[in-house]
Parts: structure tokens; C-alpha cells; sequence
């Protein structure tokens, strides 16, 4: 059996590791799945053993919403403008949540004032400054994107698991029409056309 430097461990588990395990189960199984137990079996150790790198579910949970936001893209290319660079972020981040649906609601249910989601709000703040953003600008902005833009995908990844119950013929008429337009008021279109909105609106005001 292969051994870390302390001893009695794997040499193939470390914090990064553990949570790959755990998002692979998120991923496959749901966040109500997600234990240290669950995730010793996706990597073939014993319980105890994880013990020894994470102290607790929570802080496995803090570790998946770690490695989501570094899915976010903050680079910074030539001539990006604040409002194109809000409308990245929000892309990449509807992007993520569509990678990961079933691991989403951890990210939407993480503290902002704390790790891990509070060194991406710093990573945020440092982005859109660079791109021209008055640093006291940053709370208002952050609250008025992110409530739009976690709710919309809240619902969206919900959408994207859910498989509708409810037949249209055993509808009336009016009725199936509007269920065949609703998946609309969840789409890229959608999404798109919020952020246009609501981007623009904090571009003129604080900007």
C-alpha cells in the first residue's frame, strides 16, 4: 500500500483529491448523497481514513464550492469593458451551474463572508476593478448579479434534473400552451436577456 510522508495514509489522497471524489459523487448522486463514508468508497479507503485530511462533511462541502468557482473566468483580454466582463462572469457561471446541476445549490447556499465563496468575491472585486469599476461599487453589484444570477440557475439546474409529471392532453387548451412556453423563461435566451438588463442598469448607475 502506498504511504504519504506521515506514514499510514495514501500517498494518493490529499484535499484536492477528496474533493474531486466528492463532486464525482455530488455529480452522480445528488448533494443529500454526499458523506464522508460515500465518498471513502468512490476512492476505495476506509471512513476513518479521511479523517485525516477533512475534519468534517461541511468542510467537504466547502472544498466541492472551491473547486466550482475556479471554474469562473476571470481573465482579462485586451479592450474588456465592465460590461462585457460582468456578462463573462455570468456566462461562466450558468456554464458551471449546467456542468454541475446536482452541486449547484451548494455553491447558491455557500456564506459569501466566508471561505471559500468569500476569496472568490475578493478575486471579483480585484477583477472588476481592473476593468474600470469603482472598488466601493462592489457590494451593489455583487448583490444585485447574484441575486439574479443564482436564482435564474437555481431554477434552471432544478429544471434540468426534473422530467415533467404532468401529461399536456390531460390539460385544457389554454393551459397546454403556456406549459409549452415556460421552458422558455428558462433558457440561454432568458438568462441572456436578464443580464443585458440588469448589467446595463448597474453600468449607468454606479459606473
Amino acid at each position: 500500500m502506498s504511504k504519504d510522508p506521515r506514514g499510514n495514509r495514501h500517498a494518493h489522497l490529499n484535499r484536492d483529491s477528496i474533493a474531486r471524489a466528492a463532486l464525482a459523487v455530488v455529480d452522480r448522486d445528488g448533494s443529500e448523497a454526499l458523506s464522508l463514508r460515500k465518498v471513502a468508497a468512490e476512492l476505495g479507503v476506509g471512513t476513518m481514513t479521511l479523517y485525516h485530511y477533512v475534519p468534517s462533511r461541511e468542510a467537504l462541502v466547502a472544498d466541492i464550492v472551491a473547486l466550482l468557482v475556479v471554474e469562473m473566468d476571470l481573465t482579462i483580454s485586451s479592450g474588456l469593458s465592465w460590461r462585457d466582463g460582468a456578462k463573462q462572469v455570468g456566462r461562466s457561471l450558468r456554464a458551471m451551474a449546467l456542468r454541475h446541476p446536482r452541486a449547484f445549490a451548494l455553491v447558491a447556499a455557500a456564506a459569501s463572508d466566508k471561505p471559500p465563496l468569500l476569496d472568490f468575491a475578493r478575486r471579483l472585486r480585484d477583477f472588476y476593478v481592473a476593468l474600470g469599476a469603482p472598488i466601493e461599487a462592489f457590494v451593489e453589484v455583487w448583490s444585485v448579479l447574484d441575486a439574479f444570477e443564482t436564482g435564474f440557475l437555481l431554477l434552471e439546474t432544478q429544471a434540468v434534473m426534473r422530467r415533467s409529471t404532468a401529461p399536456h392532453d390531460e390539460l385544457d387548451q389554454g393551459t397546454s400552451e403556456l406549459a409549452d412556453r415556460m421552458p422558455a423563461t428558462l433558457s440561454e435566451a432568458a438568462y441572456e436577456e436578464g443580464l443585458e438588463i440588469i448589467v446595463g442598469g448597474l453600468e449607468r448607475r454606479l459606473l
